[in-house]
């Protein structure tokens, strides 16, 4: 009897655990409903993305002025290596780098019978 006891117990205790949590969640979810409607999310996002954005700008140009500072630096040092500014230049760069001439694209067997 003992055994058959504590079953019905957990199980009560269960059962009380996930009511109490489907309550929250109810709650949660009304309560974000009523305080963000679906237009100031949007809103949000794109000021958080805007934001970003500048925030990421200001830190590239940092960089940029520190990168030109460096070149400067070693610029004007007398008996510095040339390897020095060769690497600042590559550094500088971004995104791939661009070939002479941009490849043809593939003739397949349609483009050659016409």
């Amino acid at each position: 009897m003992k055994r058959s006891r504590t079953r019905g117990v957990r199980r009560l205790r269960r059962l009380i655990l996930r009511r109490s949590l489907r309550r929250r969640r109810r709650r949660r979810r009304r309560d974000a409903a009523r305080t963000n409607p679906p237009g100031d999310a949007q809103a949000a996002s794109r000021q958080r993305h805007s934001a970003a954005f500048e925030s990421i700008r200001e830190a590239l140009n940092g960089a940029d002025r520190a990168v030109d500072v460096l070149e400067a630096i070693a610029v004007n040092t007398p008996g510095a290596p040339p390897e020095v500014l060769i690497k600042l230049r590559i550094a500088r760069r971004v995104g791939p780098r661009v070939s002479a001439a941009p490849k043809a694209p593939p003739t397949t067997p349609a483009d050659k019978a016409a």
